[in-house]
């Protein structure tokens, strides 16, 4: 349940909802498959059941919250059937972008982006891979955006959004608590059981390429920068 104590202030309402409803979900306190029922939402956190159901639209926007036709509203649950889909449209799209935005790039967003990648850098450093995963996704949008496409970078985010969100939380999670809510899908309990780190390291080797702007080398490098991360669930039945 959600913590009483945090109610929504009066100000800006709608977007405070969408707020503290998204922390729950990326903290955990609502869990994946957690049923999300408007009337008690609203009675935790002090607001109508017309401001939960304007933010609960835009979670499903962002893909953290999904509706299921004559039985409610549920927080986004990871299947591979979902990671699959997921994988799709980044191979598809994200290339493009990539190109789009290595062609707009600029000195301050260079730097921008190198801050990331140094930022990514020190949390693996550390072992800090909620940082690591959450700055991951900054690092990518920041690309998205300068590609320029609003269309595309708007896509992207949406799509990916339910895994970098579930990312932050399993990351956190005892082994025990990641086996169980994995016990029936055993290939993504194998991936999230495995060393993150070597997930994180292409992300120089991506935005140098980008620095170099060449078509071809772009493309290859934005898809093998996908599929390392991925590359443990292809093939899976």
């Amino acid at each position: 349940m959600i913590d009483q104590a945090q109610k929504i202030r009066p100000l800006s309402i709608r977007s405070q909802a969408v707020e503290r409803l998204r922390e729950a979900i990326l903290s955990g306190e609502l869990k994946p498959g957690d049923r999300l029922v408007e009337r008690q939402l609203g009675e935790q956190l002090g607001i109508s059941q017309v401001s939960v159901r304007e933010a609960l639209q835009q979670l499903e926007h962002e893909g953290l919250v999904s509706k299921k036709a004559n039985t409610g509203t549920f927080v986004t649950e990871l299947t591979m059937q979902k990671f699959r889909e997921i994988l799709e449209v980044r191979l598809q799209l994200e290339p493009f972008v990539v190109r789009q935005a290595s062609r707009r790039l600029t000195a301050e967003r260079e730097r921008e982006l190198q801050q990331l990648v140094d930022e990514i850098n020190r949390g693996i450093a550390r072992r800090d891979y909620y940082v690591v995963s959450r700055t991951d996704f900054r690092f990518h949008q920041k690309i998205w955006k300068i590609g320029g496409n609003e269309t595309m970078a708007r896509i992207l985010t949406q799509t990916c959004n339910p895994y970098y969100s579930f990312i932050l939380i399993l990351t956190g999670l005892p082994q025990e608590e990641l086996r169980e809510r994995f016990s029936s899908e055993p290939a993504l309990l194998e991936y999230f059981e495995q060393d993150l780190e070597a997930r994180y390291q292409s992300h120089q080797v991506l935005l140098d390429i980008i620095k170099r702007g060449e078509p071809e080398e772009i493309d290859r490098a934005t898809r093998d920068h996908i599929l390392v991360t991925w590359s443990s669930l292809l093939n899976r039945s």
